[in-house]
């Protein structure tokens, strides 16, 4: 991965990337905590709307598989909830750490860490976190939705990861201040490297949780990628 990549060839970005890392870590246990212990309560009180009492057969033969099932919707929910939140609360530390990468690479000039600029940047990243989380929330369901379809749930998943990586190149976009239609003609040029960042993301799938735990990477990763666009817009 080209962000991991990055933060081992300059190590002072590391300061940069503990906070957003800490975090998504923080959320995550929040939640997976949270819904381990309401799980069985879900499960309970769906199949109450079957059955009259907690005995029988039946009752006992579609416990588990439904156990299963909502568990897995519960990831699928956590991982993304997570990652609205943390577009939100993260992203002001997510913002310098894409601004580092990018002056580091010789993009934009270096600027001197002022805490004043800091609180300025981060109502403001604050404020744009909002809006994306609103509107990755509506696309959101319709992913989740989706993902219980056979053949979409596959384009569901690609499509949430591709949310990702445009979302973590908001943040390099943001510190160029680039405008949305900027953006997309980006977006629409380089589809083929988006993609590619998207199936490394995917990748993370194998281990739960993983995914989040790499936003930073992600951000570094985006942020260098832009860097060495040739034709960038």
């Amino acid at each position: 991965m080209a962000g991991l990549k990055l933060l081992r060839e300059a190590p002072h970005l590391r300061k940069w990337a503990i906070m957003p890392f800490a975090i998504d870590l923080l959320l995550l246990v929040v939640f997976v905590i949270w819904g381990i212990g309401h799980l069985s309560i879900w499960v309970a009180s769906a199949l109450g709307w079957i059955f009259s009492g907690s005995a029988g057969f039946l009752y006992s033969v579609l416990y588990y598989p439904l156990y299963v099932l909502l568990g897995l919707g519960f990831v699928v929910v956590t991982l993304y909830g997570v990652f609205l939140i943390s577009t939100v609360v993260a992203a002001p530390f997510n913002s310098i750490l894409a601004e580092k990468v990018l002056s580091y690479r010789g993009v934009i000039p270096d600027h001197k860490f002022s805490f004043g600029r800091w609180i300025k940047v981060s109502i403001k990243m604050m404020l744009s976190g909002i809006l994306k989380g609103l509107l990755f929330g509506l696309l959101g369901l319709i992913i989740f939705v989706c993902s219980y379809i056979p053949g979409l749930n596959i384009a569901a998943s690609f499509a949430a990861f591709i949310i990702i990586v445009f979302d973590s190149m908001d943040y390099s976009f943001e510190a160029m201040e680039i405008g949305l239609r900027e953006q997309i003609k980006h977006f629409r040029k380089h589809f083929l490297e988006y993609s590619g960042m998207a199936s490394s993301m995917g990748l993370t799938l194998l281990l739960p949780g993983l995914t989040l735990l790499v936003l930073p990477l992600s951000v570094i990763g985006a942020a260098a990628m832009l860097a060495d666009s040739k034709d960038r817009f």
